[in-house]
């Protein structure tokens, strides 16, 4: 038998037009086969169809590492493969918990009324999402079609997708297995990735965040106010030395917390390296950026530490560069941070210092200056 011919149509996605000879030990009479050559001639071409479509379906969905985007490939396919209404895709709570609702009617993404699920969409998409460049026209109600996904991962509700042959539990089988797959792909990826960008023991973005995000920030070419603030540990080698690496880890962990207590969601809060943090703000004034630095400052400076039997507490030094009209590199901005930071360090300690008041034209708004200082109240053990 000859190999079928599967070409690309229109609408970009693939399916095939086949064109069969006479299927071996058929009758003919002219142009005319029998009807069981037909709809073996039929049933061939629906598995050519499906297989077409699953080759393409786990090459697409499986190409990407990013989870919306697998999920937005799926339902394109999808859509153009059982031409849906609206399709739910819903992982369980062990794959992230994401519902999202694709609606092939409507542009906006609303949720349809008649939604055939109980749970409520954390996202709705309309139908340029799927592809189409105007709503697909509501046809009668058809069954709803539930594809569950291998492992418990998730479900598929396609909804008014007509009437399903379920002698096709395979090839719906097929869809599940492989969307898990590239769903739990994404979600691993997604899980290394994070990895990369934390700090293991604080939870808080490490080095290599602050210095994309600084020279994203200084590239703009329409400038924001940016500040940078360094923040040291006093001493901090000591806590180690005296009480262990256990309770060093513990004066990381809780000065962490009071980072994120403090700064705003937009803020890159990062664990720079040992005990020196940075945070880095954007579109904030100088008089802002300097009230969050003392805060940080007093807040640590107020917080007690017990230790084998004894208390102390551990003050934090804070240097802060500013910049409000652009014209400093990312490298300069951290030159300036950590010069301020010597500063406060050289100057005593539990202090913010300045580097910058303005922009790279004003000499004298750059001058170094203490800006804070909190009770130096530590124990001797922890005292310089």
């Amino acid at each position: 038998m000859n190999t079928p011919n599967v070409v690309q149509n229109r609408s970009n996605v693939w399916s095939p037009e086949v064109i069969f000879p006479v299927m071996p030990g058929c009758k003919t009479s002219g142009s005319t086969t029998t009807t069981s050559c037909q709809q073996e001639r039929t049933e061939l071409r629906q598995k050519v169809v499906d297989l077409t479509f699953l080759g393409v379906f786990g090459r697409e969905v499986g190409a990407s590492l990013e989870l919306n985007a697998v999920l937005d490939t799926a339902a394109r396919l999808l859509y153009a493969h059982f031409r849906f209404d609206w399709i739910e895709i819903i992982l369980s709570p062990s794959y992230g918990g994401k519902h999202v609702l694709y609606n092939a009617l409507d542009e906006r993404g609303t949720i349809p009324r008649n939604s055939s699920w109980s749970g409520k969409p954390s996202e709705v998409r309309g139908f340029r999402d799927l592809g189409l460049s105007r709503p697909k026209i509501k046809r009668a109600p058809g069954a709803d079609l539930r594809i569950p996904l291998t492992a418990g991962a998730g479900l598929l509700v396609l909804s008014s997708a007509g009437q399903v042959n379920r002698g096709k539990d395979d090839f719906l089988d097929c869809i599940g297995e492989m969307l898990f797959v590239a769903v739990n792909n994404a979600i691993e990826h997604g899980v290394v990735k994070e990895r990369s960008l934390r700090d293991s023991l604080t939870g808080l973005f490490n080095r290599r965040v602050l210095e994309e995000m600084l020279a994203m920030e200084v590239g703009r070419r329409e400038p924001v106010p940016l500040a940078l603030l360094v923040l040291d540990l006093d001493n901090f080698k000591q806590v180690n030395d005296s009480f262990g690496h256990p309770a060093g880890d513990t004066v990381l962990t809780t000065f962490s917390s009071i980072l994120r207590e403090c700064c705003r969601p937009t803020d890159i809060v990062t664990r720079y390296g040992g005990e020196e943090f940075a945070v880095f703000l954007s579109g904030v004034s100088c008089a802002a950026a300097l009230g969050l630095a003392e805060r940080l400052r007093g807040k640590m400076a107020g917080q007690l530490f017990s230790f084998a039997g004894k208390e102390i507490r551990i003050t934090t030094s804070v240097g802060m560069a500013f910049n409000d009209n652009g014209g400093v590199s990312a490298d300069e901005l951290l030159s300036r941070a950590d010069q301020a930071l010597y500063h406060a360090k050289h100057n005593g300690k539990n202090r913010v210092s300045l580097f910058g008041g303005g922009g790279a034209g004003n000499g004298k708004r750059k001058k170094l200056r203490l800006c804070g200082k909190g009770p130096q109240e530590q124990l001797p053990a922890m005292a310089a």
